[in-house]
């Protein structure tokens, strides 16, 4: 938090104008939503989850420029410090929403009999490894510049 505060005041400006002030400030707010969460509900579990992916995302900002440069004239409003600020916030909240209801699945359903809560719960994991994997998959083929070419051919005989 002092970081923050320090490059708030070292800039003039909420220090989210830039991807590696963002990726920092929503990782510290990963860790300040799950704070207030398990002082709310005391549930460990969910810094288990939590703690490793603010960190990985810390990590990642740490790749991008740290400089600290004035503002674009597009970004030079008020509306920097209330949109960006309560976005990440709110993206933070959300994420540890979704850890929070996984867990809350998967532990209060039963597993050991074939029901339709067990159904639903396959469905939503498989849903969301399916989705996990379509973007490491697409990742990987992006960063290897994989292209295929797609040849249609209309009724015509035509090569579109």
């Amino acid at each position: 938090m002092t970081f923050f505060i320090l490059r708030w005041i070292a800039s003039g400006h909420a220090p989210v104008s830039n991807l590696f002030e963002f990726t920092t400030f929503f990782g510290m707010s990963l860790v300040g939503a799950f704070i207030v969460i398990y002082f709310m509900y005391k549930t460990p579990l969910l810094g288990l989850f939590t703690l490793p992916v603010a960190a990985l995302i810390i990590a990642y900002g740490s790749m991008f420029p740290r400089e600290v440069t004035p503002l674009i004239p597009a970004l030079q409003s008020y509306w920097l410090h209330i949109h960006v600020t309560t976005t990440a916030i709110g993206q933070a909240i959300l994420a540890i929403s979704f850890v929070a209801g996984l867990i809350y699945l998967v532990k209060s359903v039963d597993q050991t009999k074939k029901t339709k809560s067990t159904l639903w719960l396959e469905i939503v994991l498989f849903g969301l490894i399916s989705t996990l994997g379509f973007v490491l998959v697409s990742s990987f083929f992006a960063a290897t510049d994989y292209s295929a070419k797609f040849n249609y051919i209309n009724k015509d005989g035509q090569l579109l």
